[in-house]
């Protein structure tokens, strides 16, 4: 009698399995949002191994049954993998930190059956605990000039104009590229043929530079800034294959000085900015940002659209929880082929801030 029961349990023998806890990985807001990583998954293992005589428990992922009439070996709790943060490049070029630490375990995936002979079988291993999520790296955007040839054939200087639709001269156009001591490529353009002096910066709270934003009164949420003639902007990515050369820079460099006197403000679920961000309302003067779930803040008009408070065009400024500076996000990108022209070496291509206008350069 007794003989058969254990035979009918050794068949009907039901095993129970678990499923390890979940993990989530931390979020942060970054300069542009970079995010954190998770922690690694493990998955639980087997239990003990079939031999003559009943079939045994299985070991769970948290806590496991036990095995009648054997001796069953615990799952082991899952593995954490090396959990990366992201990368962000920072404001000014630079590149986040890789984030995360090693796990001791993730989530456990649900155990086999184990199958096993002889006494009860012991408890299945608990889960392993998540791995700690990575640091987020700083906002911006890449930067550097490179080649698919063997050597970047634009180096040097190259003068010309932005033209017309009818190919009349508009503007003076200056670009330049050259390699600095430590071999890598820098580049600047510069509209106008006037070196600029960049205007002394006041207080913080005072619009700058003088007149600017009294003449955008009109239009003072443009999504780009107005070039300033005469200043040489930096090349921010830059890239020559062939005949073909493009690159990018950002028109609100000039502000740099006067962005670096703000003072950082942070917005749930915006970031840092020099103002509140979020939506709100304005009239010919000022401005009233209202976050949800924050307090309203009343700024001049010309702040709001300086530093972006209504997220529409950006602002000249970016800024992250050590400060602020000119945003570096590209504002004007130029794709200019390479050719001979009455023995000149031309580079031309259309201009970027004007629909039917052309950039036309010569070598110097």
């Amino acid at each position: 009698m007794w003989a058969r029961s254990l035979v009918v349990l050794s068949v009907a023998g039901v095993c129970f399995a678990a499923c390890g806890g979940t993990s989530k990985s931390a979020k942060r807001d970054a300069r542009e949002t970079a995010t954190g990583a998770t922690g690694g998954t493990g998955s639980g293992g087997t239990s003990g191994t079939r031999a003559s005589g009943g079939s045994g428990g299985a070991g769970a992922a948290t806590s496991g049954s036990s095995g009648v009439g054997g001796t069953g070996i615990g799952a082991l709790g899952g593995t954490g993998q090396v959990a990366f943060g992201g990368t962000g490049v920072g404001a000014q070029g630079g590149t986040g930190a890789q984030g995360g630490t090693l796990g001791e375990g993730g989530s456990g995936n649900e155990a086999q059956a184990g199958e096993s002979t002889g006494a009860a079988g012991n408890r299945g291993g608990s889960s392993g605990s998540s791995g700690t999520s990575g640091t987020a790296g700083s906002a911006g955007t890449e930067t550097g000039i490179t080649t698919c040839n063997s050597e970047f054939g634009f180096l040097g200087v190259w003068q010309g104009h932005v033209l017309d639709s009818f190919f009349e001269p508009l503007e003076d156009v200056k670009l330049k590229f050259a390699r600095d001591d430590s071999g890598e490529i820098n580049g600047t353009l510069t509209w106008g043929s006037d070196v600029m002096q960049i205007p002394p910066v006041g207080a913080a709270d005072e619009p700058w530079p003088p007149g600017y934003w009294e003449d955008q009164q009109l239009d003072p949420f443009a999504s780009t800034p107005k070039p300033w003639s005469g200043f040489g902007y930096t090349v921010l990515r830059g890239a020559g294959c062939d005949t073909s050369l493009r690159f990018n820079l950002s028109t609100s460099e000039p502000w740099q000085p006067w962005c670096e006197l703000q003072t950082p403000v942070y917005t749930d679920d915006y970031g840092w900015g020099c103002t509140l961000q979020g939506g709100g309302s304005s009239d010919s003067k000022q401005c009233t940002v209202q976050p949800e779930g924050q307090a309203w803040e009343t700024y001049p008009l010309w702040m709001c659209a300086a530093c972006g408070a209504f997220g529409i065009g950006g602002g000249v400024c970016a800024c992250d929880e050590d400060g602020c500076f000119s945003n570096p996000e590209p504002t004007h990108t130029f794709t200019l082929s390479f050719l001979r022209s009455d023995d000149q070496d031309v580079l031309t291509g259309p201009d970027p801030s004007c629909g039917d206008c052309t950039v036309r350069l010569e070598r110097q």
